[in-house]
């Protein structure tokens, strides 16, 4: 089931910086989430909403792969191994589109917000329609894998991706 979201001034204000929003004009309910500063610096919304970033060896091996995460999304999504679900529930995956086109990950929470990291800015906790305009107006729940099992799959994925390409250079 998707879930739309609608546009709104303050989703548009979201996509300045959190800090930059002016409170009295856009009120929101934002609240930052401490994460060690490497992964900040680091990773984007979804290896950290997927759980890859804690799995040993992931951070070398998208460094060596240089896979991108937006045909990762479609092919876990193409492949039936991502289950959708009716709604947010705590602990599930949570992917905004544009269209037909994945723009960013996060986490349920037990109260149906989520958990998401901005880009290379902070992890953030929000209601699920206070984010970024260009994350999209649709939202879709899904059963979360696990952080093992999501680096499983990742593996999975390049190694398809590096047969495409061997088979192409041919």
């Amino acid at each position: 089931m998707d879930i739309a979201i609608e546009g709104s001034k303050l989703r548009q204000a979201l996509d300045v910086v959190v800090d930059q929003i002016d409170l009295a004009v856009h009120p929101h309910q934002i609240e930052r989430v401490d994460l060690p500063p490497l992964v900040c610096a680091t990773f984007k919304c979804l290896p950290v909403a997927l759980g890859l970033i804690w799995q040993p060896g992931f951070p070398k091996l998208v460094s060596f792969t240089q896979v991108g995460a937006g045909r990762f999304v479609h092919w876990l999504i193409a492949e039936r191994h991502l289950h959708q679900q009716p709604e947010i529930t705590n602990g599930c995956l949570v992917l905004y589109f544009a269209g037909p086109d994945w723009r960013h990950a996060g986490i349920g929470l037990p109260d149906g917000r989520v958990v998401s990291k901005w880009g290379c800015n902070q992890l953030l906790r929000h209601p699920v329609d206070q984010v970024p305009a260009e994350c999209g107006d649709t939202v879709r729940a899904y059963r979360h894998p696990g952080g093992a099992r999501a680096l499983e799959l990742y593996h999975a994925f390049v190694d398809r991706a590096d047969m495409s390409r061997k088979s192409r250079a041919k």
